[in-house]
């Protein structure tokens, strides 16, 4: 009988621990980064990257998996996850007033502040990378497989 008391208990304290998790995560917050460089776009394609536009003599990118965390006021981590190959990004997060995208890709990372209106479609420019640097992520990719 108390074994059976301890199971049920158990079982409570997960389902209602449970239940008090999924209800924190209210609202979505989603959107897209990328990149700029001069590296033409059939190169950049042939190496995995998804070409957007080109903008003044320069090449915008999708930036895929590029590492997202988004923080509250009190900057606790409220949400995390990568983009996409499309740069694209959509995390649960607990409903506030504004946040904080921190974005980290090939070893920079930028802060963006974002108010609850603009959470649906948040667009990050992490700026232009030179050919070099981009050729760089390019070579060590290639390394590894």
């Amino acid at each position: 009988m108390k074994k059976c008391l301890i199971s049920i208990l158990i079982c409570l304290i997960f389902v209602i621990s449970f239940s008090g998790a999924a209800g924190a995560a209210d609202t979505v917050v989603r959107g897209s980064i990328y990149f700029s460089s001069s590296l033409i776009s059939s190169y950049m394609q042939k190496h995995g990257f998804i070409f957007i536009e080109e903008r003044s003599h320069d090449f915008v990118y999708a930036a895929p998996d590029a590492e997202i965390t988004v923080t509250n006021k009190e900057d606790d981590i409220v949400g995390q996850g990568r983009t996409d190959t499309g740069g694209h990004f959509s995390l649960s997060v607990p409903d506030e007033k504004s946040y904080m995208i921190i974005v980290r890709f090939h070893g920079h990372e930028y802060k963006h502040e974002v108010p609850d209106s603009e959470r649906d479609d948040i667009s990050i420019r992490l700026g232009l990378f030179s050919s070099d640097e981009v050729d760089g992520w390019i070579d060590a990719h290639i390394k590894l497989q």
